[in-house]
């Protein structure tokens, strides 16, 4: 089959329902399918030719829900995007979060005229109440959102909680998929070989911003120390508190505290085959986390 993925968000920037979107077109390829991928992207890489991605809007970051989102917002997309979908004759269209950014919206906006399978994959979960931005944004754009959403073919929710999430503004029937895990890329990893000297290591990996919960693991390094004084921690992971807790962890004098920055696709494995214990301790605000 031709296959369209749809991203929502800037795929010049790390994220969650972009390495969803990768792995699954990684996956797909694998099993013969012809696979193409239309996504928003700002900056240097947005000039970056990318094999099977159509990079055509650009995006603005917004913060939301505990995090810095980065959704398509060019208006100017309809002609290129029509021309794409004319010429690529796809036979499945697979949107992602398909109502909460203009790229999705503008491929369903012309459903009429391409003959393929819409699908939509929900990603997302928030706390019930308007002080919640997705909530307030979902409640507010309801009544223009529906005449979009009944054009989907297909539903599918990465969780329970990312279905009840959409359910309370578009009731409907979502599937249950979870983010898919290649076990075999993770299975026979060797730990880094600089923290391989039979030290216990406590992992942390995500982006450090709010809503991944790294200032929690931090305030309690003296407490681990207390009893177990070898515990070296590893931070794996950028974003944009972390020079404040680098400095945190320097006026407080600890050492064996290292920020790896951020952590490639092919070091992951052995990040994670590393980790004596491994800590995520987010607070709130996804449905079911990638790293987790």
């Amino acid at each position: 089959m031709k296959i369209a993925l749809v991203s929502p968000y800037d795929w010049s920037y790390p994220g969650g329902v972009r390495d969803h979107i990768r792995h699954l077109a990684a996956e797909l390829r694998a099993r013969e399918h012809n696979v193409r991928i239309l996504t928003p992207a700002t900056g240097a890489e947005a000039r970056k030719v990318e094999y099977g991605t159509y990079k055509l809007s650009w995006a603005a970051s917004l913060k939301v829900n505990g995090s810095v989102a980065r959704p398509s917002l060019s208006p100017q997309v309809h002609s290129t995007l029509r021309q794409v979908l004319k010429r690529e004759h796809f036979d499945v269209v697979h949107l992602h979060e398909p109502m909460v950014s203009g790229l999705p919206i503008a491929v369903l906006r012309m459903r009429d005229e391409i003959d393929a399978v819409y699908v939509g994959t929900f990603h997302a979960w928030a706390r019930h109440g308007l002080t919640s931005t997705p909530e307030w944004a979902y409640m507010s754009t309801r009544p223009l959102l529906q005449r979009y959403i009944k054009r989907l073919d297909g539903r599918i929710a990465v969780s329970p909680a990312a279905a009840e999430f959409i359910s309370r503004f578009f009731p409907s029937d979502y599937r249950i998929i979870p983010n898919g895990v290649d076990v075999e890329r993770f299975a026979h990893a060797q730990p880094l070989p600089q923290f391989a000297d039979g030290r216990p290591n406590v992992v942390f990996l995500g982006r450090i911003e709010q809503r991944k919960g790294l200032r929690y693991l931090l305030s309690a390094i003296p407490a681990i120390r207390e009893q177990c004084p070898t515990a070296r921690f590893l931070i794996g992971g950028d974003g944009p508190l972390r020079a404040d807790y680098e400095a945190y962890v320097m006026r407080n004098g600890w050492q064996d505290v290292h920020f790896l920055g951020r952590v490639s696709d092919d070091d992951l494995p052995a990040l994670y085959a590393s980790a004596t214990v491994m800590c995520a301790p987010s607070t709130g605000g996804e449905s079911q986390g990638i790293v987790l």
